[in-house]
């Protein structure tokens, strides 16, 4: 899977997940292409999306311009020219130093559920979501995937502080990537932070790139 195929496929997904309507295509005039988003929330109402790094370069002076708040994002090998690029052009960087990631749903390792909890999951058009719940019906954890065709984009996974250590979140991917190949899905993909990179990549999940966000500071930022 070429980059740029993979960061079509895994916001393709995501924006399925998400419930978004579908990603532009925009390019430079020196070629290089990106994906616009609307999301239409308070302090991120669309989002640039790289296909080619280079393209960071004429979209920082659009993220710095533009009228609502707007933010940038970066899948590459190696983001620190992208990071140059945000500092030189007035962003800053949000959250943490991301990682796109795949995995063959058909290699992915099947998780227990611990004594005192149960799976449900439930397909609504592209979405799927698990959820994990304790003897008392609350929600332990949970997590959903946008089903794009071979495709499953997970998103979203959450374990509650009080459940926490107990292996629910490898039961919530663990459930989404069985339900998904049922479905027809062959290949996993998702953005994971620091720490859940290190519970992917212990599931068999493998790191494709790396994944920056910039946006123009708030005040008091």
């Amino acid at each position: 899977m070429e980059q740029a195929d993979l960061i079509r496929r895994w916001q393709h997904g995501w924006g399925l997940a998400r419930e978004l309507a579908p990603a532009e295509p925009i390019s430079g005039v020196d070629g290089t292409r990106a994906l616009e988003v609307t999301l239409d929330l308070p302090g991120r109402y669309r989002e640039f999306v790289t296909i080619d790094p280079e393209a960071v370069h004429w979209l920082v002076p659009e993220t710095v311009k533009a009228e609502r708040p707007t933010w940038l994002s970066v899948p590459a090998a190696d983001v620190a020219p992208a990071l140059r690029a945000f500092a030189d052009g007035g962003l800053r960087q949000i959250g943490t130093l991301d990682y796109l990631m795949s995995i063959s749903l058909a290699e992915h390792p099947v998780r227990p559920v611990p004594e005192g909890y149960h799976v449900r999951s439930a397909l609504a058009g592209s979405v799927l979501r698990v959820e994990v719940v304790d003897g008392n019906g609350e929600v332990a954890a949970r997590g959903l995937a946008g089903l794009a065709g071979e495709d499953a984009v997970a998103h979203g996974i959450v374990t509650e502080a009080a459940h926490r250590r107990r292996g629910l979140g490898s039961v919530v991917m663990s459930t989404l990537c069985r339900e998904a190949t049922a479905h027809g899905a062959t290949t996993g993909l998702l953005c994971a932070v620091p720490d859940g990179e290190k519970l992917y990549t212990a599931l068999g999940w493998t790191k494709r790139a790396q994944f920056v966000t910039g946006a123009v500071p708030t005040s008091g930022s």
